[in-house]
């Protein structure tokens, strides 16, 4: 199986929400770089008004 390509991004974010993103990742035991990938993804996944897109 093929590895997806990726990307390095240099992100810079708040403190707080560092906080936040690793607290989340704790409770879902992922890591903090997985988490942030997992946020990404769902937020993506949404259309432009904010709801799911739906599957065809």
């Amino acid at each position: 199986m093929e590895k997806a390509a990726t990307i390095d991004i240099l992100l810079t974010i708040p403190e707080k929400l560092n906080e936040k993103i690793q607290a989340q990742a704790r409770d879902e035991k992922r890591s903090r770089h997985s988490q942030i990938v997992f946020i990404l993804e769902k937020n993506c996944s949404k259309n432009g008004n904010g709801k799911k897109e739906e599957k065809k």
